[in-house]
């Protein structure tokens, strides 16, 4: 008989593929329950490479989240301001590398997009922040669906497709300037790899797929 607490970790993490499945055909859910667990499970299992890869995801975005907190203010003045928050938009990028799924329930705060759009009127090549930005419009899309103006899952994929594509081809152009552009960027060819997969487009799919190796 299996030993019943890995069972119960693998069941989770089953659970958590199965849901990013359906996810890809009704961007709707990823709001629907982001309830959040206790990440010490993860713990129980340090040989785990899958366990490590979302207890890593999870740490890092509760730092962005308290750092933000911590900031306690909605204008970026200075780049005294900006050395503060840099530290945090890292921290979300490197936590939705680790594991894109822990980017539901432990998303930024929600005036992390206005902090962003500040920050980078002082420093707009900030990568990190373009691509935090970049995770938040994915989800500020998906919630456009609920409420009076609705998204269609058609028109959803449009615009998160086509920033992504944006983001990919202005990182490509200089991507070995900064070491972070390039994890950065196989990232962005994963999602949009995913992206056309659900949108039933295998040939785009398959260049995206290949341009992260």
């Amino acid at each position: 008989m299996g030993n019943p607490v890995y069972s119960s970790l693998l069941d989770f993490f089953k659970s958590g593929r199965e849901e990013q499945a359906k996810q890809a055909s009704d961007s709707t859910r990823i709001f629907k329950d982001n309830k959040r667990f206790d990440p010490r499970v993860f713990s129980q299992y340090p040989n785990s490479h899958t366990a490590n890869n979302h207890s890593r995801a999870v740490c890092h975005l509760i730092m962005a989240s308290e750092k933000i907190k911590d900031f306690n203010n909605d204008s970026v003045e200075n780049l005294k301001d900006c050395e503060i928050l840099r530290s945090a938009f890292e921290n979300i990028v490197y936590g939705h590398i680790c594991e894109n799924s822990m980017f539901g329930p432990y998303h930024p705060p929600e005036n992390t997009s206005i902090l962003i759009d500040k920050y980078l009127m002082l420093k707009p090549d900030d990568i990190f922040a373009a691509y935090t930005k970049q995770l938040i419009l994915w989800r500020t899309l998906s919630q456009a669906q609920k409420g009076k103006n609705l998204l269609s899952d058609f028109e959803f994929a449009k615009l998160s497709i086509k920033s992504a594509e944006e983001l990919a081809y202005k990182l490509s152009l200089d991507v070995d300037s900064l070491p972070g552009k390039r994890i950065i960027l196989i990232d962005i060819y994963y999602c949009l790899g995913a992206k056309y997969v659900s949108t039933n487009q295998p040939e785009r799919a398959l260049d995206s797929f290949s341009e992260m190796f």
